[in-house]
């Protein structure tokens, strides 16, 4: 934990970085950090997208992410409701959108949930699972947040900002 306390004092931004997590603990350190130094986007939400196959941990960073918010509600995956919907009382933020797109393949689809007006609120932040099914409908700048398994408890995080 120390190793990783020092990285986070002198990681200055969300762009190209890799890091690796030994821990659930570690995991909402890394959220924190990355809460703190996500700019938000000012033409639209604020979006980020979660890669990774099962079991890498993206609901549990969703999960880390809306503790920080200050959600009280169980976080858990929108599998088959596609989307979840949070209320924040935060400073920058109104809302956190939790979205599924595993089983999402069209614009049709997306339209169901009013994609367009989420995507435009700027107060919102939208961590979205599974975005390469809905990628040409994302907008052009967001983060990328990408999850490796190395080992049961171990993952090695990478974070790319896309402008």
């Amino acid at each position: 934990m120390v190793f990783l306390l020092a990285y986070f004092l002198i990681w200055r931004n969300l762009n190209n970085m890799i890091v690796k997590i030994n821990s659930c603990n570690e995991l909402a350190f890394f959220a924190k950090n990355f809460l703190e130094k996500l700019i938000p986007y000012k033409k639209g939400a604020t979006v980020v997208a979660l890669i990774g196959g099962f079991g890498v941990g993206k609901t549990t960073f969703t999960q880390c992410i809306a503790r920080e918010l200050s959600v009280t509600e169980v976080v858990t995956s929108p599998t088959f409701v596609i989307m979840k919907k949070y209320t924040l009382v935060h400073k920058i933020f109104s809302h956190l959108i939790h979205i599924d797109a595993y089983r999402l393949d069209s614009y049709i689809n997306l339209d169901l949930f009013s994609f367009d007006s989420v995507m435009s609120d700027t107060r919102n932040i939208v961590l979205i699972e599974w975005p390469k099914n809905i990628q040409k409908y994302l907008p052009h700048t967001h983060t990328i947040v990408t999850f490796h398994l190395l080992s049961e408890n171990k993952r090695e995080i990478e974070v790319q900002k896309i402008e």
